[in-house]
């Protein structure tokens, strides 16, 4: 069998970068990809830190952000990194983020921080000319905001709240119609957000009047859950995008005394992966500011690592075959 460069998980604090075992073919239905780009997510840091969360078994190759080409046509692809059982009723719905089945490429199968990746064909998404694969790399957190605005519902007269600067909720004040308020506490990341975005950032919550709120949670903490319920007035909207890895305790007595809503926003469908493509393609200009790094294969432990730390490196890291060296 030949074998493929890959970063793969180990365990705790142990991600190694080595030889990988390559399939002479990709399964019947399934495409494979040559990497060119896959970004490092919140979900890899979190394993890197404290996993397994959701990894089932070691080792197992991260990344599921991923931008490449076909290896078999040279097409240019994206791939939403979803394998869904193919035959419930969410699945033939095109919404496999909720098959009861659900794996995910970088997650609990090998994903896409190596050489090679394979993928359901029913997964890719063309990236169209004129899109570059660095920043159609950017699919796949956009997909998951571009679910979060369309699971909000109409926004009408509400002030509209994004709670965390990191990649989805930049993404989300990106989207929305009008400037949200964007609260982050980190420094590096209100830098980033007000140079990328038109939104009001601030670094705490603010008071909030009698007026109806609709906030975006993509922080993915309990604790700013639970102060995102006690700061809103009545009949406001939770979107809740932030992805909680295990379960928390929620603060469901001020939920119920406010009316508050509460709605649930889970990664990506298929039809939100093709909407990021296509909003990608009209303005690359307006998203390539966001990936600040592009590192090779071998300096994804270290970029790991600093970010498991809370190293400010502010906007999105991507890593590839043939990228450069990790600094801070």
């Amino acid at each position: 069998m030949a074998e493929m460069t890959a970063v793969a998980w180990h365990g705790r604090g142990d991600v190694r970068v080595g030889p990988w075992p390559l399939a002479d073919a990709p399964p019947a239905g399934w495409v494979r990809l040559r990497v060119a780009w896959c970004g490092l997510c919140g979900s890899d840091v979190t394993e890197y830190a404290c996993g397994p969360v959701v990894i089932p078994r070691a080792p197992l190759v991260l990344g599921h952000e991923i931008a490449g080409t076909d290896a078999a046509t040279g097409a240019a692809m994206v791939t939403d990194t979803l394998i869904g059982c193919g035959t419930c009723t969410h699945c033939r719905a095109g919404d496999v983020n909720l098959c009861t089945r659900l794996r995910a490429a970088g997650l609990s199968a090998d994903g896409g921080l190596a050489d090679y990746v394979d993928v359901p064909a029913e997964s890719c998404v063309p990236v169209p000319d004129g899109l570059p694969l660095d920043v159609a790399a950017l699919a796949e957190p956009l997909a998951v905001a571009v679910r979060a605005v369309r699971r909000a519902g109409p926004l009408d007269d509400a002030e509209v709240v994004v709670l965390g600067a990191g990649t989805v909720g930049l993404l989300v004040a990106i989207l929305l119609p009008a400037p949200p308020v964007l609260v982050e506490r980190r420094p590096e990341q209100r830098d980033l957000a007000a140079r990328l975005t038109a939104a009001r950032v601030v670094d705490t919550l603010p008071a909030s009047g009698d007026g109806k709120v609709v906030a975006f949670e993509c922080t993915g903490s309990a604790d700013a859950l639970n102060a995102l319920i006690a700061a809103l007035p009545a009949h406001s909207r939770i979107v809740l995008a932030g992805v909680h890895g295990r379960r928390t305790p929620t603060d469901l007595h001020t939920l119920l005394h406010r009316e508050l809503e509460f709605v649930g926003s889970l990664s990506h469908s298929r039809a939100d992966m093709r909407r990021a493509v296509e909003v990608l393609a009209a303005d690359p200009g307006r998203f390539a500011p966001l990936v600040t790094h592009r590192i090779g294969w071998s300096d994804v432990p270290d970029a790991l690592r600093d970010l498991a730390g809370a190293h400010p490196t502010a906007g999105k890291v991507l890593a590839g075959p043939r990228g450069d060296r990790w600094t801070t």
